[in-house]
């Protein structure tokens, strides 16, 4: 986990990137997993999915943010730029004026005949509203 690395990061590397995923036990608080990535200089973080507690402990800190969508989520941000509007104003939309959120990734380890059909319009609609909001995502 995150506190393995700290023997190989080196202090104020804002270049350094870690994953952070939600499935497992005994997770650290968002607020002190925030603070590790401060302390060792980390200045990048990928989430596999929207995360309230974890966005809402990003704000303000500096730490890029990768957010990503759900593999489940792909089929219905497929089907209707209104569902990713939705997605949108529900997880990106109050974050933008404090967490950087220069990447969003859809589907995280897809098996394409499941979503394969889904990829490239969600994509294409993800983009549509990015651009109706003024983002450059």
């Amino acid at each position: 986990m995150l506190f393995c690395l700290t023997n190989v990061i080196a202090q104020d590397s804002k270049d350094i990137g870690v994953n952070y995923g939600f499935n497992g036990d005994n997770l650290p608080n968002p607020n002190d997993v925030v603070k590790a990535y401060k302390q060792y200089g980390i200045g990048k973080m990928r989430i596999f999915e929207p995360n309230v507690p974890m966005l809402d402990a990003l704000k303000g800190q500096g730490i890029d943010l990768v957010l990503g969508v759900r593999n489940e989520d792909l089929p219905n941000l497929a089907s209707s730029q209104d569902a990713v509007e939705q997605w949108f104003v529900a997880n990106v939309q109050t974050y933008v004026d404090s967490i950087v959120i220069p990447f969003i990734t859809l589907g995280n380890e897809l098996v394409p005949k499941q979503f394969s059909d889904s990829i490239l319009p969600a994509m294409q609609n993800l983009q549509n509203v990015l651009f109706n909001h003024g983002l450059q995502v």
